[in-house]
């Protein structure tokens, strides 16, 4: 695999953790998530917490990614992808807690098609950052 410039492990181990910190901010203004779990019914119900736990891993595995290649001093495409993921779902996050306000104002459809629409252009983008990373779509 090709070797990607240090600096953009570098970069990503601080912007993780910042980011982070905006997320955790934005989750104690707002009671966005504190009662959430209690109000979703029926089997998507287990849904939610298994995808808080695996966000909150890939996050993990994000920052991990990037440390291990500072401390090698080079990365490769897999690292890549995997730091991007972690600062992906963070701006995911604060996005969503950005509209949530305006989400909790429109009816249950609408405010269930914002989310959906946030979740389908992240995925998207995900697939196309990971295309741009492997040179298929250049930059």
């Amino acid at each position: 695999m090709n070797q990607l410039p240090i600096m953009f492990f570098q970069v990503a181990a601080t912007a993780i953790p910042t980011l982070l910190i905006a997320v955790a901010i934005g989750i104690k203004h707002g009671d966005t998530y504190a009662g959430y779990y209690e109000r979703v019914q029926g089997r998507i119900r287990y849904l939610y917490p298994s995808l808080t736990v695996a966000m909150g891993l890939v996050v993990a595995l994000g920052e991990f990614a990037a440390l291990r290649a500072i401390a090698r001093g080079s990365g490769n495409h897999l690292e890549a992808e995997m730091v991007w993921g972690a600062i992906h779902i963070c701006l995911l996050l604060i996005v969503i807690e950005l509209l949530e306000p305006f989400g909790k104002t429109m009816k249950r459809p609408q405010h269930k098609l914002l989310l959906m629409s946030i979740c389908v252009l992240w995925m998207v983008t995900a697939i196309y950052v990971a295309l741009i990373i492997y040179g298929i779509v250049p930059l």
